[in-house]
């Protein structure tokens, strides 16, 4: 039997990537690992420059005290606000998709960096890394997006995804610590350091932050051209038509010819009526039984427990592609 819909769609697409082996999805998965790399090369990459990055900024003064103090704080902002947002970003992902919450935070954090760059105040560092944190919640969506392509092959994805993460905190610090204060650690050989009013030596921290924030940005790029979302069927949005509309960026979802139609809350109701009677029909009977309960409109030879289970998600698909459309019709 066949089906239609978003839930029905979404299962095909499914079936389609956990059909192939790990190889096969390799390309898909590729850009996930960047970014997993690019997230924990920003999780790790502060800790070698820190203390230097306070001093610099010149807030402790010669106070060894206050340098651990304002050390310390600057380190644990980042994952602070990441952890205070986090379910948040998890509870949004499940209505509008995965792959919009990973390039939020692949961008947030990216351009974070290439700021932190330029940066010559210690509050102004401060909130940077408050912001970029905000935003991130990389991590986890990166996790279900690995799990929802691999199907059967979740252990080996996630063991790439385990090497992506450990690589990035391997490298992190190294590389933040060879490419950070290259005047002082080169000294005049090094190219444009040969002036007071060089570049680098103005912000002697330019070429770690731009160069790893560079990267960062250029996967979350690259994620956005080549990974589909792998969030198929999504929760419905409790919010009104035009803010759904600005936060999922989409004007509408395909049901355009209920819209501004007077047959909307008719249709709309006769959906539901279908969908409640579908949820209470007996399982196991046949498509006899099945139509007097009230699914005539939407059942075309369901007869055992699976089909009845793919028609009721169908129907719930389109439920909330309905109340959508009606939404946007109220907000008209």
């Amino acid at each position: 039997p066949g089906g239609t819909g978003p839930a029905h769609d979404g299962d095909q697409k499914r079936a389609v990537w956990q059909g192939r082996d790990l190889k096969s999805n390799f390309r898909l998965i590729l850009p996930l690992l960047l970014c997993q790399f690019s997230q924990a090369v920003q999780v790790m990459m502060l800790f070698p420059l820190l203390v230097f990055m306070v001093q610099f900024y010149g807030i402790a003064g010669d106070d060894p005290k206050e340098l651990g103090k304002y050390t310390g704080i600057l380190a644990s902002m980042f994952p602070l606000t990441m952890f205070l947002t986090s379910f948040f970003w998890g509870w949004l992902s499940d209505r509008i998709g995965r792959k919009p919450i990973v390039c939020l935070g692949v961008f947030s954090v990216g351009l974070g960096s290439l700021l932190l760059g330029f940066t010559t105040d210690y509050y102004t560092a401060l909130t940077i890394r408050i912001v970029s944190g905000l935003f991130n919640n990389m991590t986890a969506m990166l996790k279900c997006m690995i799990a929802e392509m691999a199907g059967e092959n979740q252990a080996q994805a996630m063991a790439y995804f385990s090497v992506a993460w450990t690589t990035g905190t391997l490298l992190g610090p190294s590389m933040a610590g060879i490419l950070a204060m290259p005047c002082q650690q080169y000294g005049d050989k090094f190219p444009m350091c040969g002036s007071e009013d060089a570049l680098i030596e103005r912000f002697p921290f330019l070429l770690s932050f731009v160069g790893i924030g560079t990267f960062t940005i250029c996967s979350g790029i690259y994620a956005a051209f080549v990974v589909p979302e792998t969030l198929l069927v999504k929760k419905p949005l409790k919010l009104n038509g035009k803010l759904k509309r600005l936060i999922t960026f989409s004007g509408g979802v395909g049901l355009g010819g209920l819209r501004g139609n007077n047959s909307s809350k008719v249709a709309y109701s006769q959906l539901q009526d279908d969908f409640d009677s579908l949820e209470m029909a007996p399982m196991g009977k046949g498509q006899d039984d099945l139509n007097n309960a009230g699914g005539t409109s939407t059942l075309s030879s369901t007869s055992s427990y699976s089909d009845l289970e793919m028609t009721g998600r169908t129907l719930q698909g389109v439920h909330y592609e309905l109340d959508y459309e009606l939404d946007a019709e109220g907000e008209g």
